[in-house]
């Protein structure tokens, strides 16, 4: 049984990848054939990804058939330590999604901000962050208690 599981993983290895280039292929072709010509004649795609949005892809893409390739090994009982691996791969596919993110919001930020300068409004630039506080003296700070600060009770009689 375990040998059957192997084959099939190595013949999905040996023929996706090749069915996966003709589908890009074909999608290029016809987002070429949608594209609007241009003075000299070429069809030009609408909306072409920059290297570095496919680079990213890519690297998602990679990430995700990794962790679903891992999870799913993993599982059979002979290939348990796989599911170490997984763990790992899942870390570093949301530390990258995280990474994206964060750097997607600068971007906004800084292009929302360089707009308001063309036009003129006041940017309002954000107060810098408190230095961060070393983790002895975090722990040696005495913590406020939680209390709702609550009225007295009035006597009723």
């Amino acid at each position: 049984m375990v040998v059957v599981v192997l084959l099939l993983v190595l013949l999905a290895a040996v023929l996706v990848p090749p069915a996966v280039r003709a589908q890009a292929a074909r999608r290029d072709a016809f987002v070429v054939s949608l594209g609007r010509d241009d003075e000299s004649g070429e069809a030009v795609p609408r909306r072409m990804r920059s290297p570095k949005v496919e680079r990213r892809r890519q690297i998602l893409g990679s990430l995700l058939i990794a962790m679903a390739g891992t999870g799913l090994i993993g599982l059979l009982p002979m290939f348990r330590t796989l599911l170490i691996v997984h763990l790992f791969l899942v870390d570093a596919f949301l530390a990258y999604v995280g990474v994206l993110a964060r750097m997607g919001d600068r971007r906004a930020r800084r292009a929302a901000s360089a707009t308001m300068a063309e036009r003129g409004l006041a940017v309002d630039e954000a107060e810098p962050l408190p230095a961060p506080v070393p983790l002895r003296e975090r722990r040696l700070r005495p913590r406020p208690a939680l209390r709702p600060d609550l009225e007295p009770i009035a006597a009723t009689g």
